[in-house]
């Protein structure tokens, strides 16, 4: 699909919107009048107070921003803090357990002023600390100055946004009763001097919201009983995986159900298993696995299949051939004295053709239980006519192929669908219809209906494959402009960032692959180097950066010869005990076919250590892994694609390798099932679609084709967390 003769060509694009960087890039448009302006920012924006063991201390980072259009050299800034919430901690405290948290400086000053002790020095009234921390008030001070010929930081007359420094505090316990508190962050003096010791400007503080922080989690969702008019009755068991501790709740009529309050508070983030169980024996019961590492977590409906009217051995939790035969045996059509008696599944009182379709249609001959209700948010087409597909977001149950339109965009396209970390929010691509620009968008999971967090004017950029950053609060995605994309498939692009609010768009990288970025933490990214990246050990290789040391590079040594590529970053976490292990999966390419590879990985002072390659996925004879995901939980889930005969076959068969901990210490091939199932999506069975030339297997289409252009081998999904 081309743009038409109303789209302005990409590489004649508006500098100004993008050029909110981390190091300073100025707008070279002469400002009205001087300004400065603080903007403290709380990452996470919520957070929870410490537990009660000691290796469970938690923190909390605030990144102070300045926007203005005056040239500095110097600083002086105060700043309160709740003193009764928030604390200082011993920088790099050896404890026992050891703690992690207190590996990170209570101030890291920003990129921009360079090397402390060459470039710039902090000052402070104990030597070599750098800032002043009063525990009492809560106040710190940092100050700092340029050294010597050093230029000055900022650009006068022209606007710029930099990261001044990043503060760390720990979070104090307040207690195990639910409770909610605030703290918040008020700054004063702010001032920004010259090499003469001049105030520049008078400087402002930006409104700042305050941290909310809670003694615990809550979980919120919906247990959805099929066909039926109320919902009520379900018994929700959400069990953590570490300590097995069972939080048990129920639904209302409208299948709501909440955990939170001092009845039902949760003191236990990690992995959970949430089963769904109601008394009429009919409703089979349904498991949804989850990663709770969020303050509010919301899940997406899930639903009860009905039509298990056997009783007997091996059919209790399943529709299976026993069902089939009482359906065949008994089947007597009729009004029944009561909801849900006899062969009536959707508890209407009437036994007719209803009740069996509804049976039928949840038929399962394989004998696998319904148990697993993960969802899975698909960016899929129904249909390939005219210029390219309509692509849609859908959700549903992976293993039963049940799907459920999440939004319509109408005549507009969605790809890329990303669920929030808590579960509450999608970001996904949307193809505007009318301008033929790729834009972000955000839409609630409650009541879906999108808002575009990019620019709408100003800003002429395609936004592509965009991932959440583990608090929530910021997006990364790919930023592409027309010459670096072939009509309708874009080969590369550039790595962007922006806040979930819109605000605080930077570019941070060039010459990345066009798949989702993946965040290490909230501060460090993850991402496919293209194969002429800048950085020599990023070129067809996974490479970083880290928004706050501004360190960047490949992540250690994945390749072997110059035929491999590896791309498609996604992380998971390995737990045993107590010990948590951050696991990169990445797709491999060795020239001859691709695989989907795991390894652990540690990050310390600026530099990735991977351990050893495990190979979790592999695709059928002759095909390729066009595309794949990793759930928080380590199931990896991908589909193939195959091109024959100059024959693209459209794709609606997906493959899931199960991730089950085999018990042995370590992380091994073993721990992922060795069964790999196999689901189909309902509704989405393309048609063969005749290609003239380009098509190659896993590789990006080239845009030459005979007839239509499509996406179907770009199909992309995001499991929810």
């Amino acid at each position: 699909m081309h743009r038409g003769n109303n789209m302005i060509k990409r590489h004649i694009f508006f500098w100004g919107a993008l050029l909110v960087l981390l190091s300073v890039t100025p707008v070279w448009v002469m400002a009205q009048k001087t300004s400065m302006t603080l903007t403290p920012v709380w990452r996470p924006g919520e957070q929870l107070t410490t537990l009660t063991a000691d290796s469970d201390f938690r923190y909390v980072d605030v990144q102070l921003q300045v926007t203005g259009n005056v040239q500095f050299w110097a600083v002086n800034i105060g700043c309160a803090l709740s003193p009764d919430v928030l604390t200082n901690y011993v920088y790099d405290e050896i404890g026992s357990p050891p703690d992690t948290g207190d590996d990170v400086p209570m101030v890291t000053w920003g990129p921009d002023w360079g090397t402390n002790g060459t470039d710039f020095v902090p000052v402070s009234s104990v030597p070599g600390q750098g800032f002043d921390y009063d525990s009492v008030s809560g106040t710190i001070s940092l100050r700092a100055t340029r050294l010597g010929a050093v230029p000055s930081i900022g650009v006068n007359g022209a606007e710029y946004t930099l990261l001044l420094a990043s503060l760390r505090l720990r979070v104090r316990d307040l207690g195990s009763v639910f409770t909610t508190r605030s703290a918040s962050i008020k700054c004063n003096p702010i001032e920004f001097l010259d090499r003469d010791g001049r105030s520049v400007v008078k400087a402002k503080q930006a409104k700042t919201p305050d941290l909310i922080v809670r003694t615990g989690y809550t979980i919120n969702g919906t247990a959805l009983l099929q066909s039926a008019n109320s919902h009520g009755g379900t018994v929700v068991t959400c069990t953590n995986l570490e300590s097995s501790t069972p939080y048990v709740t129920g639904t209302d009529g409208n299948g709501n159900f909440s955990f939170g309050g001092s009845s039902q508070l949760i003191r236990e983030f990690g992995a959970y298993s949430c089963v769904f169980n109601n008394p009429v024996s009919k409703f089979l019961d349904t498991e949804v696995n989850l990663a709770l590492n969020t303050p509010t977590f919301y899940l997406l409906p899930t639903i009860l299949k009905t039509g298990n009217v056997a009783t007997g051995a091996g059919s209790v939790n399943d529709i299976d051939d026993a069902d089939v035969a009482l359906f065949t045996s008994s089947w007597v059509p009729g009004a029944v004295g009561s909801p849900y008696s006899g062969l009536d599944v959707n508890g209407d009182s009437i036994v007719n053709e209803a009740d069996l379709a509804i049976m039928a249609g949840n038929y399962n001959p394989s004998d696998r239980p319904y148990m697993d209700g993960s969802h899975v948010l698909y960016g899929l087409a129904t249909d390939y006519g005219g210029d390219f597909p309509n692509s849609r977001a859908y959700w549903g149950d992976p293993f039963a192929g049940a799907v459920q339109l999440y939004e319509n965009p109408k005549s507009d396209r969605i790809f890329w669908p990303n669920m929030s970390p808590d579960g509450n929010n999608v970001v996904y691509s949307r193809l505007i219809n009318k301008t033929g620009q790729y834009v972000l968008y955000i839409s609630p999971t409650a009541k879906p209906k999108g808002r575009q967090i990019t620019p709408k004017k100003g800003y002429d950029d395609d936004a592509l494959a965009p991932a959440w950053s583990p608090d929530g609060q910021r997006i990364a995605f790919i930023c592409s402009w027309e010459d670096q994309s072939s009509g309708y498939q874009f080969d590369e692009g550039d790595l962007c960032i922006i806040d979930a609010t819109g605000s605080h768009l930077q570019k941070i990288a060039t010459q990345t692959k066009v798949y989702p970025p993946a965040w290490f933490d909230n501060n460090v990214i993850v991402y496919a180097g293209t194969s002429d990246h800048p950085i020599a050990g990023c070129r067809n290789n996974l490479c970083f950066i880290d928004l706050v040391t501004n360190a960047s590079g490949a992540v250690g040594s994945l390749l072997g010869d110059g035929d491999d590529v590896a791309d498609m970053p996604a992380f998971g976490v390995f737990q045993e005990g107590a010990t948590k292990t951050s696991v990169l999966f990445y797709r491999f390419d060795n020239g001859t076919t691709n695989s989907v590879v795991a390894r652990t990985l540690a990050y310390s002072s600026g530099s990735f250590t991977p351990g050893s390659a495990l190979t979790v996925a592999t695709p059928s004879g002759g095909n390729d892994i066009a595309y794949y995901n990793a759930s928080p939980m380590l199931d990896v889930m991908y589909y193939e694609s195959t091109v024959s005969n100059n024959i693209f076959r459209t794709i609606d068969i997906f493959f899931n390798v199960d991730f089950i901990d085999n018990g042995v210490a370590g992380l091994s091939v073993a721990d992922w099932d060795d069964e790999v199932s196999q689901h189909a999506v309902d509704g989405f069975v393309g048609n063969p679609v005749t290609v003239s030339a380009g098509g190659l297997v896993g590789q990006p289409w080239n845009g030459s084709v005979g007839g239509t252009l499509f996406h179907a081998q770009r199909a992309t999904f995001d499991w929810v967390p």
